[in-house]
C-alpha cells in the first residue's frame, strides 16, 4: 500500500520542562483524493441550493388575466402600463411590448375611443 507518514518527534523545550508527545500520521493517497472530491462536491451543491432559491414575493402564484378597456383621451401605452403592469414583468418596456403584441401594434400610436386588451395578475 502506497501511503505516507508525517513523523513528529518528542520534543523537550528545556526552558519551561514541557515534554511533546510523539504522534505518527499516516494517509494514502486514495483517501486524501476522496476527501478533496467530497469537499468540491459539498461545495457545489451549496452552492445550487444557495442559488436555485426563488425570489422574495414569488412564492404565490398568481393568476394572469385578460381585460378589454377602451382608451380615454390622452391616455398613452406608458400610462395605461403604469396602471396594469405588476412585479411579474422586469420592467415597463417588457409590458408595452406585451400590449403591442396582444393587440396587433405595430408602434406605440393608440386611439381615444378604441379597445385595447391589457394583462394584470391577481
Amino acid at each position: 500500500m502506497n501511503s505516507r507518514t508525517i513523523y513528529s518527534e518528542y520534543n523537550y523545550n528545556k526552558n519551561n520542562n514541557t515534554r511533546y508527545s510523539n504522534k505518527i500520521y499516516t494517509y494514502s493517497p486514495k483517501v486524501a483524493r476522496m476527501v478533496i472530491i467530497a469537499t468540491i462536491l459539498i461545495s457545489v451543491i451549496s452552492t445550487f441550493f444557495i442559488f436555485s432559491t426563488p425570489a422574495s414575493g414569488s412564492g404565490v402564484e398568481r393568476t394572469k388575466y385578460f381585460k378589454s378597456i377602451t382608451i380615454e383621451e390622452g391616455d398613452t401605452l406608458w400610462s395605461i402600463a403604469s396602471e396594469y403592469m405588476s412585479y411579474e414583468y422586469d420592467d415597463i418596456y417588457e409590458y408595452i411590448s406585451e400590449l403591442k403584441r396582444m393587440n396587433g401594434l405595430h408602434n406605440d400610436t393608440i386611439h381615444a375611443g378604441c379597445n385595447i386588451i391589457v394583462a394584470y395578475y391577481n
